[in-house]
This record gives C-alpha cells, structure tokens and sequence, in this order.
C-alpha cells in the first residue's frame, strides 16, 4: 500500500507551478492514499477554499483531509470564534476528523486546530480518549495518527 503526506498547502499564498508539479508527482505515484494535514488555504477565504477544491478535484485517489489553524477565519474574529469550521465544511468536509481501515492500515486524522488561538493547537481529553480507543482495537495493521499544529509536549526541554 502506497500512502503519500502532504501539508501546508496554504492555497491563497501558493504558486501555481509548484502546485501543478505536485500534481503531477502525485498522479505519476499513483498512492492508494493522500494524507492531507491542514492548513490549506492562507486565510480561509471562500476564493482560497474555491482553488483549493479545484486541486482536490484532480486527484483521484483517496483523500484524508483535516484542517489546520489557517482554514479557520483570521481576519474576522466574531466569525472565527461563531462559525470557525463553516468554510471548511462547505468545501471540503463535514467531518472534522477522518478514517480509513483496511487490512495492512488503520489511518485517523483528528482536528487539533481551535479558533481560540492563533498558532499551536491543542488535542482536548476528549480526543485523546478518542485516539486510544480508535487505536486499541487493530491488531497486526500499522497505525497512523495525523493532525497539524505543533503541539507543545516538549515545553521546557532543552534542545541544542
């Protein structure tokens, strides 16, 4: 099984060479799966969701989309904070979170942006209630878990 990753996609602040060589890097690997972690667009604006389908639009495998701190609205803050994932919804996915399963995998992508920060991200108790129970069931599958945002598990440690 051929499973590709890719993130930052930040349509809006894109170059369209770069987009199209990926996509033909894509198509010519022919994954099974593309795993696509958040931060999609730029600003999440509709005309940035609207060229970002466009992309997705040409791929024909598999897709697992999650979104990322940047497909939540920046500009605005009343619509950040009452309606944070309603672009993202109406383009790309109802669900916030994401699966595939199948003998050799067991793939979740999970949501760790939250409109109350600009930046970094946070898995809540309930998500991570949520990753252990999806993960204690498989057996001789690989496990994958994805999500976007750098997360603050390593705060206070000393890296050279």
């Amino acid at each position: 099984m051929k499973i590709i990753h890719i993130s930052d996609l930040h349509f809006g602040m894109h170059n369209p060479i770069i987009i199209e060589s990926l996509l033909e890097d894509l198509t010519s690997l022919d994954p099974d799966v593309i795993i696509i972690s958040g931060d999609l667009t730029q600003r999440a604006r509709p005309g940035q969701y609207k060229q970002l389908l466009g992309f997705l639009q040409r791929l024909t495998m598999t897709l697992l989309i999650v979104p990322g701190n940047h497909d939540i609205p920046f500009d605005n803050p009343i619509y950040r904070f009452l309606h944070p994932f309603k672009r993202y919804k109406n383009y790309i996915s109802t669900q916030l979170e994401v699966s595939f399963n199948n003998k050799e995998v067991n793939i979740l992508g999970v949501n760790s942006a939250t409109p109350y920060q600009v930046k970094d991200g946070r898995l809540s108790h309930k998500t991570l209630g949520r990753i252990r129970n999806h993960f204690s069931y498989t057996s001789k599958q690989l496990n994958i878990l994805f999500f976007i945002i750098t997360l603050n598990i390593f705060q206070g440690c000393i890296i050279p």
